[in-house]
């Protein structure tokens, strides 16, 4: 025993302890990233296939661009409402008082709107061209702007009360959400035809929703460890 304690006491004066310490919490830190990228590529898969099958079906079914719009824009609600729910998952862990009702609800509430501004231009089609460019090219930046501070914006004012350094969700998802979007609509534009048909366009779209899933889980799951961590 004496031994023991003089062991010890020897390997905290040298450091030994804090070492140890650290590795303990870099293994703890890999964990939640893992645990964060498996969740939320999952919730993108589950969420991102809401708006897949409904604009597939209302594609089939010639929908006029209004009605397709109004889907897609109620679709994204839905959309992300399950991703934020697989987020919630792993943040209660973390967090055990961050609310699962305002969480999911005001990310469902963003990512309809960033589906209605995405949606906006293709839906108005040929009427943009009447717009003069000066007013044209500052209104689509601005829109593109909006659209990838929308989740991360409103997420962070939940966050806030939970964590110091909350406002770095904001910049950690508009990155995030610019990487997969990229990712997705990539792959989509080269995939998706007029020929498509409504079962190829669930499948890319579900395979979409893998690839933007991932790209978003692994960028945003390396912030949240050290927002976590200034906590």
């Amino acid at each position: 025993m004496h031994e023991q304690a003089s062991g010890a006491t020897f390997g905290v004066a040298m450091g030994v302890v804090p070492h140890v310490t650290h590795t303990a919490d870099v293994d703890k830190n890999r964990r939640l990233w893992r645990r964060w990228v498996v969740a939320v590529t999952l919730g993108e898969l589950v969420g991102f296939s809401v708006p897949s099958i409904a604009g597939g079906i209302a594609w089939a079914l010639r929908a006029a661009p209004g009605v397709l719009y109004a889907t897609l824009v109620c679709a994204g609600a839905g959309e992300g409402a399950v991703l934020a729910t697989a987020q919630w998952i792993v943040l209660r862990d973390e967090l055990p008082r961050l609310p699962a009702r305002s969480w999911i609800g005001v990310t469902a509430a963003a990512a309809a709107f960033a589906w209605g501004l995405g949606m906006l231009p293709s839906t108005l089609g040929d009427r943009l061209g009447a717009v003069p460019f000066v007013l044209l090219a500052p209104a689509l930046g601005a829109g593109g702007i909006a659209l990838l501070l929308s989740i991360g914006t409103v997420q962070s004012l939940v966050l806030r009360s939970h964590v110091r350094r909350a406002w770095q969700w904001i910049p950690a998802n508009a990155l995030a959400w610019c990487a997969g979007l990229v990712v997705a609509v990539s792959f989509m534009s080269v995939l998706l035809t007029e020929d498509t048909t409504l079962a190829q366009g669930i499948a890319v779209g579900a395979a979409a929703g893998v690839l933007m899933g991932a790209a978003v889980a692994a960028v945003t799951g390396w912030f949240l460890v050290r927002i976590l961590e200034s906590r």
